[in-house]
């Protein structure tokens, strides 16, 4: 077995399937919006498959509202719309220390 690594998986010897994606133009992509888009997607076509580590995701976006909002079936729109009045005041606030 792999060092580190569990001596009895969960999906041992049952395939899984993954996916690919290639970001062609880099400049063009939101990574955040693109990367919430992706788990509420999965989470939608594979709800009863698809699990995520609510602790780790918690820390990552900084508080529990995502998770929240994805176990209550939230729309993207009512996502991204979640922290824009947050945004707004950071944005606002950053003002007087940026140097260009």
């Amino acid at each position: 077995s792999i060092e580190n690594m569990s001596t009895s998986p969960k999906y041992k010897d049952v395939e899984c399937n993954g996916i690919s994606i290639k970001i062609t133009n880099p400049s063009k992509i939101l990574a955040l919006k693109f990367g919430i888009e992706l788990l509420y997607s999965i989470h939608k076509l594979y709800p009863n498959y698809f699990e995520f580590r609510r602790n780790w995701l918690d820390k990552l976006f900084g508080n529990k509202n995502l998770t929240e909002m994805l176990k209550n079936n939230s729309n993207l729109d009512e996502i991204f719309n979640s922290w824009e009045i947050e945004l707004n005041s950071f944005k606002n606030l950053r003002k007087n220390y940026l140097l260009y």
